[in-house]
């Protein structure tokens, strides 16, 4: 037997495709469409692979492959190209535009120098022939690991025999949200929360006595998920409705229009009490969360905190932020700590005066639940360290102060919480120590490298070094990590492009911004890229829009705090805004 050493494998997405009528194009014109698919790597195809954390692997001729470390991200990037080439000019002439078929494949390749072979680099390509002229076909693989966290809707096509490949492949068709009508064509896919339903923890011991607490416990749990404003959860008439039915897991999922499906049992004996959880995916049926929880009897009301608590860690970690979940709620066990102390963040996420002091109370909540616990150090640090930024109050060197304390006081409890050391990196750059501040960011990354928010934060800091590129790079690993970001480190990613030129890409990141959370700040930005462009009634729009919502809106409140590299660029910003119609501070 032969034995080929030195071979190197890894898991990939490949994003594999083709120009639909190429011998056809270059018969009737060759140096026209030529020219046409150069422009169009140039201004669309490149700059998407790059945004997406991709890299093109090669072009073949009619076609080209490129390889993402993310398979949502592989197919959000095709997406994008395809709803790009539809806003070009002439999309709609059928013998002179330039369609591209599109296949996403998640499978193992082999790596040669910088190129890529193997069977999932065969199967995307593949997939492209199954798809129609700006169509995307995925295969199964690539399916299961985007469904439910983007908002792309997908028609199953069933086992497809692929040429040369040994065994039939499920295969899905990537379709617009209003199920493929034209007038859905230009629409953007946008990410949508991911979705559950919880049935009513059921009683399977002989003994009634449990039924109250089983009855608590799925309205307590029903209440906790329903409080995570990154899920969207069916209400309780609904999804209560199917208890008892015999309805299989995935036709429920499906009259529900949910992800998945959250069940559980409760069961007693001589003084004792098991319950059983599991998560599972309504597409394919697997279990993707699971947990036993065992206790006495006697401690019903403690074991029931313990469930919910648990349970909604589980469960965010698992369908929303990954690992952030686990960091976060480690270090506390109080389910009251925990809620408050994410109702605070979701406050100070919206960027304002008023939900930024809601922010701060609901922290000292969470702080005085569980006073051992460093996230909601960490949360209270930012939130002092936006009111003194923005100069939301009279004191903001109190504020800032605040925020050290508090923030020095996170890692002290959490060495190993990357959020302490973020918000201190905050802080020490608003006190004027770039140095220091650069340093925390990258120590948060180092804490850990997998954290989204470490990421997204380190990425928000590098600007103020000049950085662009290795911002630009934290935001795409950020991206990655976690495929559906929040509208503010959307806005904060979109700023960064601003600066380093990319003004498409702001605009569509601005878009995205706004689609997932409608703050002032993504409305101010969006203003200046219109200013920067040209479009000069819509950057006035804008502004206009924020001063009828904000009346005392100012430039300063809104560029104080945003990472430009030196005077001059700050100075370009605001000139901007200022034309733009957004006063200054009196």
């Amino acid at each position: 037997m032969q034995v080929t050493l030195g071979v190197q494998r890894r898991l990939a997405a490949i994003l594999a495709a083709d120009v639909v009528g190429y011998s056809r194009l270059i018969e009737r014109a060759e140096q026209r469409t030529l020219a046409r698919m150069k422009d169009l790597r140039a201004r669309i195809i490149d700059p998407f692979v790059a945004a997406h954390g991709g890299r093109l692997v090669k072009e073949m001729g009619d076609g080209f492959l490129a390889e993402h470390g993310s398979v949502v991200e592989a197919v959000l990037c095709a997406v994008d190209i395809q709803q790009a080439l539809l806003r070009e000019p002439g999309a709609d002439n059928d013998e002179d535009v330039i369609r591209y078929r599109i296949g996403v494949n998640l499978g193992d390749v082999v790596v040669e120098g910088d190129d890529l072979f193997g069977n999932g680099v065969n199967i995307a390509a593949r997939l492209e022939k199954l798809a129609e002229p700006g169509g995307i076909c995925v295969s199964r693989s690539a399916f299961e690991n985007v469904r439910g966290r983007v908002d792309i809707a997908f028609d199953d096509m069933g086992e497809q025999a692929l040429k040369n490949i040994s065994e039939p492949l499920r295969v899905f068709r990537v379709r617009p949200q209003d199920q493929g009508n034209a007038a859905g064509a230009g629409k953007r896919f946008a990410y949508r929360k991911p979705s559950l339903a919880l049935l009513p923890i059921e009683n399977i011991s002989a003994s009634p006595d449990l039924d109250a607490f089983a009855a608590g416990l799925s309205e307590d749990l029903l209440a906790g998920l329903a409080e995570n404003s990154e899920l969207s959860v069916t209400s309780r008439s609904n999804s209560f409705s199917f208890a008892g039915s015999g309805v299989g897991t995935q036709e429920l999922a499906r009259r529900l229009g949910v992800d998945c499906i959250l069940e559980g049992r409760a069961q007693g004996a001589a003084g004792r009490l098991r319950v059983t959880l599991q998560l599972t995916d309504g597409a394919t049926g697997n279990v993707v969360w699971a947990e036993r929880f065992d206790s006495d009897i006697a401690d019903l009301f403690e074991l029931q905190d313990q469930i919910v608590h648990k349970t909604l860690v589980g469960i965010r970690s698992k369908l929303v932020s990954g690992d952030q979940a686990r960091i976060a709620a480690n270090g506390t066990r109080n389910l009251t700590a925990w809620l408050r102390c994410n109702e605070a963040f979701e406050e100070w996420a919206k960027f304002s005066s008023d939900a930024n002091i809601r922010a701060i109370g609901l922290f000292e909540q969470a702080i005085a639940a569980d006073p051992g616990w460093s996230h909601p150090h960490a949360g209270i640090a930012a939130a002092y360290k936006e009111s003194a930024s923005r100069r939301w109050s009279s004191s903001p060197q109190k504020d800032l102060l605040q925020a050290a304390s508090y923030a020095e006081r996170a890692i002290e409890l959490g060495p190993d919480n990357p959020s302490g050391y973020g918000y201190l990196a905050a802080v020490r750059i608003e006190e004027g120590n770039l140095e220091e501040g650069v340093r925390l960011a990258e120590r948060a990354v180092q804490v850990a490298p997998n954290d989204f928010a470490a990421l997204a934060m380190l990425g928000w800091v590098l600007p103020r070094t000049g950085e662009l590129a290795r911002s630009l790079a934290a935001f795409a690993k950020s991206r990655r990590v976690r495929p559906t970001p929040s509208g503010a480190i959307l806005a904060n990613e979109a700023f960064v492009a601003h600066l380093a030129g990319q003004k498409e890409r702001t605009l569509d990141l601005l878009r995205q911004s706004l689609e997932r959370t409608d703050i002032v700040d993504a409305h101010v930005r969006l203003a200046a890229i219109y200013a920067d462009t040209g479009r000069a009634s819509e950057a006035r729009a804008a502004i206009a829009g924020i001063i009828a919502r904000q009346p005392d809106a100012t430039i300063e409140e809104y560029t104080e705090n945003l990472p430009f590299p030196d005077a001059e660029r700050l100075a370009w910003y605001r000139g901007m805004l200022r034309e733009a119609g957004l006063p200054a501070r009196t």
